[in-house]
């Protein structure tokens, strides 16, 4: 079997965010030089299945944030984000079978206990929307990271994470080197669009010797993205977003079927409510995308479809409930192209105080790896996450 990895990079693990991230604390204001706000966020969980039993990161990171007044209306502002790795150093590019998306690392930081995350500067002004430049949350997170909530699992399904890693390179997670225009008119419109300037390249490595295979790689050229999307002031959101960009599979090895193809995903995604709030939150995503995931074997699906389904209610004494589903299905003809992710997750959370919770989450896994083999592996996590 091959394995796909991007020259000098990698990827980690675990989720999401609950009850919404604090805005951090404010380090620095100078009304003549500008503002410095500090964020953090970090979570760690027991993990635990048949064949599993570590201690995992949930996302784990830090960041700051800088702002300054341009006049009439205007402001610059830039954030840095690093993941942090609290549990251990250990890393590699691979299919990641269970663990959230959301903690998945950008390429090159594979082994490394502190990595980008995100990086960015932009100009706003109200009514006239916002430009951004660098690493961020690309477009289709927008729309498809509604339902990326759960605190160990989820985002498998969405298409956001793809090939095992942030989702950077195709501009579909952590956008790398991304242009982006986003603007919010007429009460709850919400248009966007984004150009990604890239040019990488993904090795692959033969499983057995661990080395590069000469001569066999995927490259990764620019891609586009553009949303809409619209909020209703009782707190529903409905949107889409398409995202395309090009990849070629360039091969004088005779290892893998040369290919020149378009990696598309389109993703319509709904939500209601909200997660920081008492009550109830709903969202649901639905993605058809080609050329864009892989499967067990790591071998790109030409066809798939996915859903992403994600329910919580937070109760007035500060317990939480939560569950929803993740499934991804190879819509490819032939014999290993029978792979479909099933995950049904539950959990309960207690929020002790603003920004400090504990919490439990479980998957029932029924997963078929792409030779229709049963690979699921139920499993249970069980941790504590400090926002600031």
């Amino acid at each position: 079997m091959l394995k796909m990895t991007k020259s000098m990079l990698a990827v980690g693990v675990a989720s999401a965010v609950f009850a919404g991230s604090s805005n951090g604390a404010e380090l620095y204001n100078n009304p003549d030089v500008g503002a410095v706000d500090l964020g953090v966020s970090y979570s760690a969980f027991i993990l635990q299945g048949k064949d599993t039993n570590t201690v995992e990161d949930g996302a784990s990171r830090l960041w700051l944030i800088f702002s300054k007044d341009l006049g009439d209306g205007w402001t610059g502002f830039a954030r840095s984000e690093w993941g942090v790795v609290l549990t251990n150093n250990v890393g590699g590019v691979e299919f990641v079978r269970n663990t959230g998306g959301n903690s998945l690392r950008p390429a090159g930081a594979d082994g490394e206990s502190f990595f980008i995350r995100k990086g960015f500067v932009g100009i706003k002004k109200d009514g006239v929307g916002e430009l951004t430049l660098g690493k961020q949350w690309g477009l289709s997170y927008d729309i498809g990271g509604v339902t990326d909530n759960f605190y160990v699992f989820g985002g498998k399904a969405s298409g956001t994470y793809n090939f095992g890693i942030d989702g950077g390179i195709s501009g579909t997670g952590r956008a790398e080197q991304a242009l982006q225009y986003d603007v919010e008119i007429l009460g709850g419109l919400d248009l966007g669009v984004q150009f990604q300037f890239t040019d990488e390249t993904i090795y692959i490595v033969d499983d057995d010797t661990g080395d590069i295979i000469e001569d066999t790689d995927l490259a990764y050229d620019n891609s586009f993205a553009v949303k809409v999307g619209y909020t209703f002031d009782f707190g529903l959101m409905i949107g889409a977003v398409y995202n395309k960009a090009n990849l070629k599979i360039i091969d004088d090895a005779g290892v893998l079927p040369s290919l020149d193809v378009s990696d598309t995903l389109l993703t319509f995604g709904a939500s209601y409510g909200s997660l920081a709030n008492k009550g109830l939150y709903a969202a649901l995503v639905l993605t058809t995308m080609e050329y864009h995931e892989i499967n067990d074997l790591n071998s790109i699906m030409a066809d798939a479809m996915g859903a992403e389904l994600m329910v919580k209610y937070n109760f007035e004494n500060n317990w939480g409930v939560h569950g929803g589903f993740n499934y991804l299905s190879d819509e490819s003809s032939g014999p290993l192209n029978q792979y479909e992710l099933t995950h049904i997750y539950l959990g309960t959370d207690y929020q002790f105080t603003k920004g400090f919770s504990a919490y439990i989450e479980g998957v029932l896994d029924s997963t078929k790896g792409a030779d229709g083999s049963d690979i699921g592996e139920d499993q249970i996590g069980l941790g504590f996450r400090m926002d600031f």
